[in-house]
């Protein structure tokens, strides 16, 4: 499970599953739960046999991403 608590922005969701996919993550399920500005993404993910990624490989990865996106953002 990922859960990411984040500010909302456009285009913000397409960008992180695109980014989980190219980490051999397969998505399960996806929750996203908003209130005002701010967006909480659960994702329910199974990583792939052949996944040469930890852990914390993947924490750290989401983080980069999500930096990224919002350094990235318009808003």
């Amino acid at each position: 499970m990922i859960k990411i608590l984040s500010r909302r922005r456009p285009g913000q969701l397409i960008k992180a599953i695109a980014a989980l996919e190219d980490l051999q993550l397969n998505i399960l399920h996806t929750n996203i739960t908003t209130i005002d500005q701010t967006v909480l993404y659960s994702f329910n993910v199974k990583i792939a046999s052949d996944s040469r990624f930890t852990a914390e490989n993947i924490a750290s990865s989401v983080q980069q991403i999500f930096n990224f996106i919002h350094a990235n953002s318009s808003i």
